[in-house]
């Protein structure tokens, strides 16, 4: 059910599920509330988006006569109920017998396997039940001490960065968004199209990259110390560097791209014989006049209520929540403060300048903006993690607790670590647009989300430098990067 075509995992938040599902329950209100109490009461961290019952599937099922309509099958739920079956075996007892037996039928494979399954959602990171696998993963990793359960993460999400190698490559003149270009190509149908892996590749390989950096996070917190020297020697192995340089390049090309989206979303942004990511633009827009009529009679009846709502889409929340949280880690300065600071002054006055079919445009952008952000903030997390873990700080800092300075040397994989991660400072900081990059802004906007990125880098939370880290920062050119 996770690879074939045929099927397709009824939790999304399509706008056409959403409707079936409300006239669902609008025939079905009885037994779908029991059902939804008793999920609730199963499991309270489930968003209530991702919420599926029997009956909805049910009538779905009846509903699509259709052969090209997929069916749609419970995954996520699936997922969720079997790894609490198999974390309950496994952590059973403090002994690490089950995690043995498990990893001589050679489960490790399907088990790490499951977080890039072509058929889960984009948003599957952050439903619980990735947690879910990721907690199987770290009880075999704490309870039996097995490095497979690393080198397996790493395998996969080795796999899954080639197939993200096109997001790396820039498009030809006049430019633009090759993620916007993937869902163009995929219009009119472009609601249907982000559910489907096989017409947005790149987006649900973004997911599932930002899966198994879900279960890094999840795996490598720990206090044992010979955990994490394990942790520490498979990120400073040939296979984790390879990785960790896949994830850095990926870390630059999402702030290029969020850049870009964020620029096309927001009005007045580009110049207007600019032709930048005009054509993909326009393909998102209906044809014969629909969304003509349509928006003339909101216009002409609730223009204000409806215009505003959508408007501080693009320019309230999704640009705070993907900006200022993708690319930094802390709490600094927003990349896009800059531009809301010169386009904004009146805030009335930007939404004002929303026409109505930049606000359709936006609409539909709106989820690749959303993975983007979720999966740069991902990002963000593993890379301090893997600066505390290569300098020997604490995952977690108790407050009150003064550090006592850590004499050791640091390993050689902990040195390869902390090389490949200034790397990725230094080439932030130095980085150039490409040719056909409109506006300077853009890179303005790059360089602010580089510099935010930086410092949490190299300083603690009460600015305590990691040492390590700044020597290789300064033979990385990180340096002569930051004043040039």
């Amino acid at each position: 059910m996770g690879k074939d075509s045929k099927y397709q995992c009824s939790q999304s938040g399509s706008k056409v599920e959403t409707v079936i599902n409300q006239n669902i329950q609008s025939n079905s209100g009885d037994n779908d509330g029991s059902s939804d109490d008793e999920e609730d009461e199963e499991d309270m961290t489930m968003p209530p988006a991702t919420a599926t019952t029997s009956p909805k599937i049910e009538i779905q099922e009846q509903q699509s006569t259709d052969p090209e309509v997929k069916k749609p099958v419970p995954l996520v739920d699936y997922i969720l109920n079997v790894m609490k079956f198999v974390e309950a075996i496994l952590s059973n007892n403090t002994t690490d017998d089950h995690c043995r037996e498990f990893i001589g039928q050679e489960g490790l494979v399907p088990l790490t396997g499951i977080l890039s399954l072509p058929n889960l959602p984009v948003e599957f990171p952050s439903n619980p039940a990735c947690q879910a696998v990721a907690g199987v993963c770290k009880a075999v990793l704490t309870l039996a001490r097995e490095p497979q359960v690393l080198k397996q993460g790493l395998l996969h999400l080795s796999e899954v960065l080639k197939s993200l190698e096109p997001l790396h490559k820039s498009l030809e003149a006049p430019g633009g968004s090759v993620l916007l270009r993937e869902l163009a190509n995929a219009a009119p149908k472009t609601e249907e199209a982000i559910l489907s892996a096989q017409r947005t590749p790149l987006l649900h390989a973004m997911g599932a990259a930002h899966a198994y950096i879900t279960m890094f996070v999840h795996v490598c917190k720990v206090g044992q110390s010979d955990v994490r020297t394990m942790c520490v020697n498979h990120w400073g192995s040939d296979l984790g560097q390879t990785v960790l340089q896949g994830l850095s390049q990926l870390y630059s090309s999402l702030v290029w791209e969020s850049t870009i989206l964020l620029g096309l979303c927001t009005p007045n942004s580009l110049p207007e014989t600019c032709d930048f990511g005009k054509v993909d633009m326009d393909k998102l827009l209906p044809k014969d006049g629909i969304l003509d009529d349509a928006l003339k009679n909101k216009k002409d009846d609730n223009s204000k209520e409806e215009g505003e709502s959508m408007v501080q889409t693009p320019d309230s929340e999704t640009v705070r929540t993907n900006s200022s949280t993708m690319m930094d880690i802390g709490e600094s300065m927003s990349p896009m403060e800059v531009d809301e600071g010169r386009s904004d002054t009146p805030e009335t006055k930007t939404k004002s300048k929303m026409s109505p079919q930049l606000t359709h445009q936006v609409k539909q952008i709106k989820p690749l903006l959303s993975a983007a952000s979720r999966l740069g903030r991902a990002l963000a997390e593993l890379f301090g993690l893997l600066v505390k873990l290569s300098v020997g700080s604490p995952v977690r800092q108790r407050r009150g607790h003064h550090l006592q300075p850590n004499l050791a040397d640091p390993s050689e994989a902990a040195r390869t670590t902390a090389t490949a991660l200034t790397k990725l400072l230094s080439s932030g900081l130095s980085w150039q647009p490409p040719d056909y990059s409109p506006i300077p802004k853009f890179r303005l906007t790059f360089f602010i989300c580089s510099v935010g990125f930086t410092s949490p880098m190299l300083f603690d939370d009460k600015k305590c430098p990691y040492h390590l880290m700044l020597q290789k920062f300064i033979v990385s050119g990180g340096l002569n990067a930051l004043f040039e």
